[in-house]
């Protein structure tokens, strides 16, 4: 736990307001989804609006510079998974089985490792690449 309180003190303020309406935003489409007392339209609005919101304000908190470039991928990731959210919070809205709720992550996950192989191997490369240059010239000096 001491590792995660560290990690939050080292946040600034704008990050520690986008992590809190990050989720908050998640439950809302999830609740809105399960709340048996709503209707389907009004479920489908109150998700469209909680992901319009979240689409807004992650726009504006990735436009104020405030993710590392080093760090676009976990900004796709996050974006991508508040809208798989949505997708699986409306289809559970929308026809209520667990296997249509589930196929925006398999699909999300079948195309995603790929992805992430990919980007961790170039990674891996062109740092073994930088590591072997940084070692022919400091055996020059």
């Amino acid at each position: 736990m001491g590792n995660l309180a560290n990690l939050i003190d080292r946040l600034n303020i704008l990050t520690r307001i986008t992590i809190l309406a990050t989720i908050t935003l998640a439950i809302i489409m999830v609740v809105a989804a399960v709340d048996t007392t709503l209707n389907m339209t009004t479920a489908l609005i109150v998700i469209g609006a909680a992901l319009l919101v979240f689409g807004l304000w992650y726009a504006i908190y990735i436009a104020m510079g405030e993710v590392a470039s080093s760090l676009t991928w976990l900004s796709v990731v996050v974006g991508d998974a508040m809208t798989n959210i949505a997708i699986s919070a409306a289809l559970w809205v929308l026809i209520r089985n667990p296997w249509a709720v589930a196929m925006p992550w398999l699909g999300y996950a079948i195309s995603g490792v790929p992805m992430i192989v990919s980007q961790i191997t170039k990674y891996l490369t062109q740092k073994q690449g930088t590591d072997l240059l940084n070692d022919i010239e400091n055996r020059h000096d």
